[in-house]
């Protein structure tokens, strides 16, 4: 892997583009820092010419400090985010798996649709999540958000390779509603068919609408048909239909004869047109279809969910892991070759200490001497100091301390004498001047 390759963003490392839309471009990443081995994640920045919108970056940056506080299994931890560049950005958690739409486009290239324990078991996971943020309460405030996502879509429902399902792009949909129509131009399409009724109307919209969004997502995985879009038509076309979904939807059991009647009325009441009339939280939704997948496949869990897509994508997923190391393994030596060339190479490096620095004088005493009354106390701290300084330097060059001080064998030396009565002093004398005294003669 080339290492030139590697692009810096801020205090991240982009080691290759996950992915791009009319909006943004999606990177694989990491801390641009040499102990951030093996810590990967997401980041989606925004296009230049997004960028250029200026409500369109207050909204985004609004709507992305309250996601911020979204903590759900079901849905996509933001980790940070931020501008650089003038590129707003996310920093998110890195999800080794698979969108829904790739997943539904792999079966449909064997001729089959998605088993109906795996995709209700999908849209039981996203269903959870939805309910999550559409009652979160900000624990700071107290107040509840009803936050609604509004670009529910296979391309936002994320499937790890274990079979956990995460909703992506919280607050940016309602960001993307605020851009102004040049700048729309090419960013929504293929979205529309996925809308609400009450969203083409441009009525205020509420949770309700998620839910006939997730609703089109159901029928979908069931059927594997486009509820709304059809080859050839255009947004107009989808529009009409979608305003006109009570004689537009069939019961998914007339394209899949599998289908329950149970798991029909679930779906049909998930597109009702009456938002009155459609299940009213997300959980309710939830709810019926766990009690469908406990009573049709009792036991399904999302280790069976996770089988299922590696079973899909076998090959792809291990040429991608081979590639994810070798991207990780490349951007790892590209920090440690940095870091080792900072630690080693030293311009100017001499081999004796450096010259004396004074040290600085305490700043709460040079904060008081300029802001306050000086008091004695604070000249004589200042004097303290001053002659500190001085004494420092005039020992470097006299060694005046030193001399002050005497020897450790000479002080003691002068103790023993001290402690000597005046009786024993000549007899020191004597004894040094006649080495024999006191020896017994024979």
């Amino acid at each position: 892997m080339d290492q030139k390759s590697l692009e810096t963003f801020g205090k991240y490392l982009l080691l290759s583009k996950l992915g791009s839309g009319g909006m943004a471009e999606v990177f694989l990443a990491r801390p641009a820092i040499s102990f951030g081995n093996g810590s990967l994640l997401a980041i989606k920045r925004v296009l230049p010419h997004v960028a250029g919108d200026p409500a369109f970056v207050r909204m985004f940056k609004s709507e992305i400090q309250v996601c911020l506080g979204l903590n759900h299994p079901h849905i996509v931890h933001i980790n940070d985010f931020g501008e650089m560049n003038e590129q707003p950005y996310i920093a998110m958690e890195f999800i080794e798996g698979v969108n829904l739409k790739q997943l539904v486009a792999k079966f449909s290239e064997k001729g089959e649709n998605l088993p109906i324990e795996l995709a209700v078991s999908i849209a039981t996971q996203a269903a959870s999540g939805l309910h999550y943020a559409h009652s979160f309460v900000n624990s700071a405030t107290g107040e509840c958000l009803k936050l609604v996502h509004r670009d529910i879509s296979p391309q936002n429902l994320i499937l790890s390779y274990e079979g956990n399902l995460k909703i992506i792009d919280f607050g940016i949909a309602k960001a993307t509603s605020g851009l102004s129509e040049a700048t729309q131009t090419g960013t929504l399409k293929g979205k529309v068919s996925y809308m609400s009724p009450e969203q083409v109307n441009m009525n205020k919209i509420d949770a309700r609408s998620d839910i006939f969004s997730l609703g089109i997502v159901l029928w979908e995985m069931l059927t594997g048909r486009r509820l709304f879009s059809k080859s050839g038509d255009s947004e107009y076309r989808i529009l009409e239909k979608i305003l006109d979904c009570e004689n537009s939807i069939v019961y998914p059991s007339l394209l899949n004869p599998k289908i329950p009647p149970s798991l029909d009325e679930i779906v049909m009441k998930a597109l009702t047109k009456d938002p009155a009339q459609r299940y009213q939280t997300a959980a309710e939704l939830q709810n019926d279809l766990r009690k469908y997948l406990f009573t049709s496949a009792p036991g399904y869990s999302y280790s069976d969910v996770g089988r299922a897509v590696n079973s899909a994508f076998g090959a792809e997923i291990l040429a991608e892991r081979k590639k994810l190391r070798e991207l990780n393994e490349a951007a790892q030596a590209l920090l440690e070759q940095t870091v080792s060339l900072n630690i080693h190479y030293k311009p100017n490096a001499v081999a004796y200490p450096p010259p004396f620095v004074p040290p600085v004088a305490p700043p709460l005493v040079l904060a008081k001497l300029g802001n306050q009354r000086v008091r004695a106390s604070h000249l004589v701290m200042l004097a303290i100091y001053i002659l500190s300084i001085v004494g420092i330097k005039l020992d470097e060059k006299y060694f005046f301390v030193e001399r002050l001080i005497m020897p450790t064998e000479a002080v003691i030396r002068a103790s023993n004498s001290s402690s000597s009565s005046l009786a024993e002093r000549p007899l020191a004398l004597k004894n040094t001047e006649h080495p024999n005294h006191g020896k017994q003669r024979h």
